[in-house]
């Protein structure tokens, strides 16, 4: 690529491996069968929309964004408006598999409302999944934070 030698190498997703590092399933029995994974930012220059999160909120089970740090409270409020539950669990993973990584536990409607803040680089997860992924990280000692 322009000169620059380069190499392919296939690896996993982080809007798998980041939920992974905080044992958040993206599917679990019993309690998400479905997931799709977005961007929170399209590319203007498409010339229109392929994301529907009004839509997303009745058609699966977990969501995961990437690139959403900036939209995430016109997101939050999409996804209420299409009938997600305000209260529904988020997963704010920031930095993952970096030294300053962390994770932060809030709710649809406290990003809604702007009270709780995303930043960059981060991959947000959206569903019941982040309920039990709190309940393993508890067990595991794995630390986050709780603004729920």
């Amino acid at each position: 690529m322009r000169g620059i030698p380069c190499e392919v190498i296939p690896g996993v997703t982080s809007a798998i491996a980041a939920p992974e590092a905080y044992l958040i399933p993206p599917v679990l029995r019993g309690v998400s069968s479905s997931v799709a994974i977005v961007t929170g930012m399209e590319d203007p220059r498409k010339g229109r929309a392929f994301v529907n999160f009004r839509e997303l909120a009745r058609a699966v089970n977990t969501i995961i964004i990437l690139m959403g740090a900036s939209r995430i409270g016109e997101i939050a409020r999409e996804l209420i408006e299409g009938g997600l539950d305000p209260g529904t669990y988020v997963a704010i993973i920031t930095r993952v598999y970096m030294g300053n990584s962390r994770v932060t536990i809030t709710t649809v409607g406290k990003l809604a409302t702007g009270e709780v803040s995303v930043e960059n680089p981060s991959v947000i997860v959206v569903g019941d999944v982040v309920r039990e992924g709190l309940k393993a990280m508890k067990i595991a000692g794995i630390n986050f934070e709780i603004d729920a």
